[in-house]
């Protein structure tokens, strides 16, 4: 048997748990209780729902606009959560986890609002090498309008070194795209893009490894989950020079053995001509 106890985080409304921890048995189902007043001024159609482990800070459950976003919730937790929605103009938010586990002890978060604040999304990474420059940007889309730093190294950059700008949608989301320029060196040199939306408090940090071997760019850049090492145009260029090299080489052996071949031949019959004329 293992507790369960939840906690809440309120954004302008009055949010109600329950204050007993709960005891519960290894492949049961637990009903993590929280709630919220409804005044019928608040309007649900953007409301915002997350419950998060606070020892692991693992994303349980997210819902928003309209649906479970489970795209970024813990594998863990994958399958077994539920909400429900026909009760949210109630004020039920609770969540339904089942087959608990022995890992799944501890605090949970319960977190709500009608604001529509929502996880930025994975930002893509675009990048350009007009030598001697380098241009890195970064693009994501969430709510609200988030902060966004920059690092050389260990090194924070000054807000003048780097541009970012921000785009409503349609959905009243923001399309953010942040833009850092720098002066190309033959030094390997470490960025780091840093995305801090406090309204539910999400962090990202993408670092971006540049390899610059003379007018040659390379980079290694760690996403979400892998680790991409991708080679530039001018890179990619000498690769299949290099391939097309090989390819010759290969070709003129071939051919040259071909006529060493055929010399050989010739030779021999001239021999067996004489032989024979003996």
């Amino acid at each position: 048997m293992r507790r369960l106890e939840v906690m809440i985080r309120r954004f302008g409304l009055e949010v109600r748990v329950s204050k007993m921890p709960q005891t519960i048995i290894r492949g049961e189902t637990a009903l993590l209780q929280c709630a919220f007043n409804v005044t019928g001024d608040e309007p649900l159609d953007h409301i915002t729902i997350q419950w998060l482990h606070m020892g692991s800070n693992a994303l349980v459950h997210s819902y928003y606009y309209g649906s479970d976003q489970l795209k970024l919730q813990s594998a863990q937790y994958s399958g077994r959560t539920s909400l429900f929605p026909d009760q949210f103009k109630h004020g039920n938010i609770s969540l339904k986890l089942q087959g608990v586990r022995p890992s799944d002890a501890g605090q949970y978060k319960c977190h709500v609002s009608t604001l529509m604040e929502t996880y930025y999304t994975e930002p893509n990474l675009m990048i350009r090498h007009n030598p001697p420059s380098i241009i890195l940007s970064f693009e994501s889309e969430g709510y609200p309008k988030a902060d966004v730093l920059w690092y050389s190294g260990e090194e924070k950059l000054e807000p003048v070194l780097s541009e970012t700008v921000y785009q409503q949608t349609t959905d009243n989301l923001y399309l953010l795209k942040s833009i850092m320029a720098r002066n190309n060196t033959s030094l390997s040199e470490k960025y780091t893009f840093v995305l801090r939306n406090d309204a539910v408090k999400q962090t990202i940090l993408r670092p971006v490894h540049l390899l610059g071997i003379g007018k040659a760019l390379n980079f290694i850049y760690l996403g979400a989950s892998s680790l991409y090492v991708v080679i530039m145009a001018v890179s990619l260029i000498a690769l299949v020079a290099l391939l097309v090299i090989i390819a010759l080489n290969i070709m003129l052996s071939r051919r040259r053995n071909l006529q060493d071949s055929q010399r050989l031949k010739e030779r021999m019959d001239v021999i067996n001509g004489i032989l024979l004329s003996q």
